[in-house]
């Protein structure tokens, strides 16, 4: 998919961008007046995502915020009293283990249901205002102050990778998620869903038909090469995907492994604990002996009268489960972290502030393409004032994102990703082709006039730092 569909349209979008000079309203108005309505939907669609892409950035700050202290508040699992006054680990968590526990009843206390919306939780909904008043410091100025954040967001996550990279090839089971990685799954080829999902993807890794690239490249010299940027940003993401994945499965190996090696702990101790097998106990009643003997026997025992059950222990579950959502950073990595020992809360913080470099970078991208779109209309004298259409922009945003802090917020992250994010950038970029290949037409070669070419002030950060914010997306 990226070399199918993401290089053409980075090219085409890089290449009309600087040729036209004006933002994505502007240069679709000008291919011809029936196509402005593609302007508009890269508008709109970079307007959603703007809306629900701020959330991820929301989680960020919550976390980042729980890390200055030891150990980690997702390290172990809280205790509760029950009868008896005696103390003992929370079920749920002991079962999904503390990341996950911290994930979804601390950080989202997540409701039921979509239909359940359980209140505004308080504490996200400073972070939420907190992260949209972030994104307007950095945007307020227009792409000169966007510019110059670009610099640390595209170049601080690279530095982070190498230190997870090591560090996640040295953890227990790293080399199982690599051959989770390595090892492909032809069937999941046959499914429409697998291919939708590569699609979105390198739209969001590209920042494809949001707007946003026309709108950088409108800001590069009118001679520069963008051939040579499609090519080498293409083969940059291309390479950073490959690096990060080997990242994340590692540590989702090592993840699936403590999942594993506890659950396998647990039967066992229901064996010698609980059912007291005559000549069995923890010393002599191995892991090794457990697989040997026990593993495919465990529904022979009654267990009636007894608190306790089996748990069906399976590391490729384990492994299939920590590749799915937003709980992929929020989960995998945060059980790494943990792993760092005394130095877990520095490692967090560094952690963290990567996301939010890459969330942010890819925020200001987002943010752009709707901001030069109305910049290009030029309908009311207000919007020539960059300082207060940011402040409209991040504010209405701000207040349709409330619906993120509820209990029931993560549905609705997951249901602006399903459909705002996906569909609707198919559909743009389809009609983005159409109209640069049988509308404008791939063979003309006329060129602007110089003062239409001099329309914008070209700043001194290259397009090509502006690309990075978008290529580093965490979608």
């Amino acid at each position: 998919m990226l070399f199918v569909e993401g290089m053409p349209l980075l090219y085409l979008e890089l290449a009309i961008g600087q040729k036209m000079r004006l933002g994505s309203l502007g240069v679709w108005n000008k291919v011809h007046p029936l196509m402005g309505g593609v302007g508009l939907a890269s508008a709109v669609t970079s307007y959603m995502v703007a809306i629900y892409y701020n959330a991820i950035i929301m989680w960020c700050f919550f976390y980042l915020f729980h890390s200055f202290q030891y150990p980690l508040p997702w390290a172990e699992c809280p205790t509760e009293i029950v009868e008896g006054n005696i103390t003992r680990i929370v079920p749920e968590c002991d079962v999904a283990g503390p990341t996950s526990y911290f994930w979804y009843r601390v950080a989202l206390d997540a409701s039921p249901g979509l239909d359940q919306p359980d209140g505004i939780k308080w504490k996200m909904m400073l972070c939420l205002l907190f992260s949209w008043f972030v994104v307007y410091l950095c945007i307020c100025k227009g792409i000169k102050s966007s510019g110059k954040v670009v610099y640390f967001t595209a170049t601080f996550p690279y530095v982070v990778l190498t230190i997870f990279f090591i560090r996640g090839l040295t953890l227990r089971g790293a080399t199982a998620g690599l051959m989770h990685m390595l090892t492909p799954k032809m069937e999941y080829l046959m499914t429409p869903q697998c291919w939708l999902d590569a699609a979105t993807q390198i739209f969001f890794s590209f920042g494809l038909a949001f707007g946003g690239l026309i709108a950088f490249s409108s800001y590069n010299p009118s001679k520069n090469n963008v051939e040579k940027d499609a090519i080498f940003v293409s083969l940059t993401n291309w390479f950073t995907a490959i690096y990060a994945c080997t990242v994340i499965f590692a540590i989702m190996g090592f993840k699936a492994t403590l999942m594993f090696e506890h659950c396998v702990e647990h039967n066992i101790e229901v064996l010698t604990d609980y059912l007291q097998l005559p000549g069995w106990n923890k010393t002599t009643l191995t892991t090794e002996i457990y697989h040997e003997r026990f593993e495919q026997n465990l529904t022979q025992y009654n267990l009636t009268g007894i608190d306790r059950e089996f748990r069906h222990c399976s590391m490729e579950e384990d492994l299939e489960k920590g590749a799915e959502g937003t709980g992929l950073a929020f989960i995998v990595f945060t059980q790494a972290i943990v792993e760092f020992g005394p130095s877990s809360p520095f490692w967090s913080i560094v952690f963290f502030l990567m996301l939010l470099s890459l969330g942010l970078g890819s925020e200001f991208g987002t943010i752009e393409g709707v901001a030069t779109s109305l910049y290009d209309l030029d309908f009311h004298p207000w919007v020539r004032k960059k300082w207060l259409v940011s402040a409209v922009l991040c504010g209405s945003c701000c207040m349709v994102g409330f619906l993120f802090v509820l209990g029931s917020g993560s549905y609705w992250v997951a249901l602006f990703d399903s459909f705002a994010g996906s569909f609707p950038l198919i559909l743009v970029a389809l009609a983005e082709t159409v109209g640069v290949g049988w509308i404008y037409g791939v063979d003309r070669s006329d060129m602007l006039d110089s003062e239409e070419c001099d329309q914008r002030a070209m700043p001194s950060t290259p397009l090509i730092t502006h690309l990075h914010g978008h290529r580093l997306n965490t979608h």
